[in-house]
């Protein structure tokens, strides 16, 4: 069996970016579907893309995305938000 720092290593290697860094990535991406696709509040946004609190999903999406949530999501609205405000169920994964 390979040990977990060599995993990491061919990750790397063959990526560019950390395991890490991957799924912060996905989870972002995921947060950016929702913001677009549902009305749901951040909060909700936050811990279906995987993330233990809001403070810690806002920060990392800022991070990543240059702009808050909120502020991805007043962006977006009028042009491909689908979901009615009391939807409840989960979008599905690209």
């Amino acid at each position: 069996p390979m040990s977990r720092r060599a995993i990491e290593l061919k990750f790397r290697k063959a990526t560019g970016h950390s395991i890490h860094d991957e799924i912060q990535r996905q989870r972002i991406d995921r947060a950016r579907m929702l913001l677009r696709q549902t009305h749901w509040p951040i909060q909700r946004v936050a811990q279906a893309s995987g993330f233990g609190d809001v403070r810690q999903f806002s920060r990392a999406f800022r991070q990543h995305v240059k702009c808050s949530p909120r502020e991805f999501r007043k962006g977006r609205l009028g042009t491909d938000v689908a979901s009615p405000p009391g939807q409840t169920t989960m979008p599905q994964n690209p």
